[in-house]
């Protein structure tokens, strides 16, 4: 069997109350598409084994639109990071959307009451007050461990009829911070790391949130913040398991000036700005019209 024509079927689910005539097995389709012709490029940077099996599992979860993806971040004060100040937590349920041309995702940013004075911005950006979504709820430290516990218990329910994958960007390190809340969550729940699927083609070194945003071309403000954290890992997460944006994007290629095996080299900077270029006009309008083909 080719490793890049991996059978892998998404596992289905059905409600009573769905009423879906989604054909699941076109999203398989195109994966399987998008592998096989993948396999006979030059200059991959998706070659190991286990890089290419693992893009392959997301995929078949998110892109199949077989999981719900729940990412909760969490952020403490830099001087004593006992001290909890934000939580935000963003939710995608792919049921009734499968064929939405945007995703709607439900996120929700909370500000800690009691630590509400504490503020960072010496050695971590200070965007607890710039969430980008329409509220913030403000809640004491049990009210929001208690919200979130329910939240948990919901989505993570075995008897629902769709999986649920928490997703994180580095996801080792919010579970710990779950278990320091006293959040109870299964251990054998999916998982969907984000930051381990972008080093699959990118490598360990560098692969911050920021850094992954900008290769698949997601525009991002105010990072830092638990409720814009918790929505842009979300949406790498559906751009990094999406075969179309991969393909668009050429993340799994190497651009000029790169080797295999190097790490990449990122510009550093603190927020989502664009770099000053001098192209001809042919030039941006041969970027513009230019359509890919794997």
């Amino acid at each position: 069997m080719s490793l890049y024509n991996y059978d892998y079927s998404s596992d289905e689910y059905t409600t009573e109350d769905d009423g879906s005539d989604v054909d699941h097995e076109q999203f398989d389709d195109k994966i399987r598409s998008y592998f096989s012709k993948l396999k006979y490029k030059r200059r991959k940077r998706l070659k190991k084994v286990s890089g290419i099996q693992g893009v392959q599992k997301h995929m078949h979860r998110v892109f199949s639109r077989e999981s719900v993806l729940f990412c909760v971040d969490i952020e403490a004060w830099e001087r004593n990071t006992d001290v909890i100040t934000e939580i935000g937590v963003s939710i995608y349920d792919p049921r009734h959307q499968e064929l939405a041309l945007t995703p709607n995702i439900k996120t929700y940013h909370i500000s800690i009451s009691e630590n509400r004075h504490v503020k960072n911005g010496q050695f971590v950006p200070e965007h607890s007050q710039n969430f980008s979504g329409a509220s913030t709820h403000v809640l004491t430290l049990n009210e929001a461990r208690g919200l979130l516990q329910g939240l948990v218990d919901h989505y993570f329910d075995e008897s629902l009829p769709i999986h649920c994958s928490l997703v994180g960007h580095d996801l080792n390190g919010d579970l710990k911070w779950l278990a320091r809340l006293g959040v109870r969550i299964r251990a054998n729940v999916r998982k969907l790391d984000t930051q381990t699927v972008f080093a699959y083609t990118h490598g360990q070194e560098g692969a911050s949130l920021k850094n992954a945003l900008r290769r698949v071309n997601q525009p991002f403000a105010f990072l830092h913040n638990a409720g814009n954290d918790a929505y842009f890992t979300i949406m790498l997460a559906l751009k990094l398991c999406d075969p179309s944006v991969r393909q668009l994007t050429r993340i799994d290629f190497l651009r000029d000036g790169e080797v295999y095996g190097k790490p990449v080299k990122y510009e550093k900077i603190d927020t989502n700005k664009s770099t000053e270029a001098r192209d001809y006009v042919y030039d941006i309008l041969t970027d513009a019209t230019n359509q890919l083909s794997l």
